[in-house]
């Protein structure tokens, strides 16, 4: 989805007030001890330039993650 929004995994951090890393590992299918509040605030960063709801975009970070494969 950052992607998408045409965001580097830094500028979507900074947008969202987390850590790039944070960005790497919720991309990189760890988010096991992420907290839904850090996931509404990334989600709140990218919704408005996707143009979708907050909710959607929280469904498509879960299930992006899901899928990714661990390391």
């Amino acid at each position: 989805m950052r992607r998408l929004a045409g965001l580097s995994q830094h500028e979507l951090a900074r947008s969202a007030g987390v850590s790039p890393s944070l960005i790497e590992k919720i991309e990189g299918g760890f988010h096991e001890n992420i907290e839904l509040r850090t996931l509404r605030k990334i989600a709140s960063a990218l919704a408005p330039l996707l143009g979708v709801s907050v909710s959607t975009v929280l469904i498509e970070l879960v299930s992006e993650s899901e899928e990714a494969p661990h390391a």
